[in-house]
């Protein structure tokens, strides 16, 4: 197992949970937060750029990735995600 994404609601632990895991893994750990909110006053990037910063963050073999967000939704079907 060398791609894992992690998900859940706000404040659910995502984030440390995501970040122990990519530790642990010796991988690199993807915060899509960090990808969405990009632009300032809390506007959201269009979704083909957000979608292509993702594509990019998650393009290796190896990776955590945690997120709440239906708008990362289809970069991490099954068939990306193997946990």
């Amino acid at each position: 197992m060398r791609r894992v994404s992690v998900v859940g609601g706000s404040g659910s632990g995502k984030t440390t949970t995501g970040r122990a895991i990519a530790d642990r893994m010796g991988v690199s750990f993807v915060e899509i937060d960090a990808l969405h909110w990009t632009h300032p006053g809390w506007e959201l990037p269009p979704l083909e750029e957000f979608r292509a910063s993702v594509d990019a963050a998650t393009r290796g073999d190896a990776w955590v990735v945690e997120h709440d967000t239906v708008r990362a939704a289809p970069r991490f079907q099954i068939a990306l995600a193997e946990s």
